[in-house]
């Protein structure tokens, strides 16, 4: 928005005055009459956890129109495109990303900005086993079922030492440096 005023100068040789090369010039009005769209702006990333349905949260338009796309994941419902905080139903776990468009028909300008909506399945039941009654000097090895959503890992919450699990990760095993005491 505004006016623009460029010079375009010719000259032949350095000029000193007075010379009979004296340059030339011309001048050039440029003027824009339209604002520009608002630059736009998806809002964060979500990671969420076991749920159909989040609502997106773009910056509002200042200046011209917004429209939200999906551009990737499974189909969805955008309830209401031209919210920049419009609902979006229809999620399970995956990962979707949606494109939040900006333009001023007018003046032919735009922006696009993207967010990342990723649904995680809820983790499964933690069952770390039965509890364990065994001799001093005895091999220890826990007995928790398998995570089969997400990863199990064995921390210790209480006990008279430090014990030292083989893999965290594994359900089935062993610890060492334990010693008389519950754990």
């Amino acid at each position: 928005l505004g006016t623009y005023t460029l010079t375009w100068t010719v000259t032949n040789g350095s000029f000193t005055n007075p010379s009979s090369c004296a340059p030339s010039v011309d001048t050039v009005d440029i003027t824009f009459t339209d604002v520009p769209a608002s630059e736009a702006n998806a809002g964060p990333d979500q990671e969420l956890c076991d749920v159909t349905q989040t609502t997106l949260n773009a910056t509002s338009v200042g200046v011209g129109s917004g429209t939200w796309t999906q551009i990737a994941g499974a189909p969805t419902t955008i309830t209401a495109p031209n919210n920049p905080n419009t609902l979006i139903n229809g999620l399970a776990p995956g990962t979707y990303e949606f494109e939040w468009s900006t333009n001023n028909n007018s003046s032919g300008c735009s922006f696009t900005d993207s967010v990342e909506v990723v649904v995680l399945e809820q983790p499964a039941n933690a069952n770390a086993g039965l509890d364990q009654t065994i001799p001093q000097f005895s091999t220890v090895t826990l007995d928790a079922d398998p995570a089969s959503v997400g990863v199990g890992t064995w921390t210790q919450v209480a006990g008279p030492t430090t014990a030292n699990f083989v893999d965290v990760n594994d359900p089935t095993t062993a610890v060492s440096g334990t010693d008389i005491g519950t754990y």
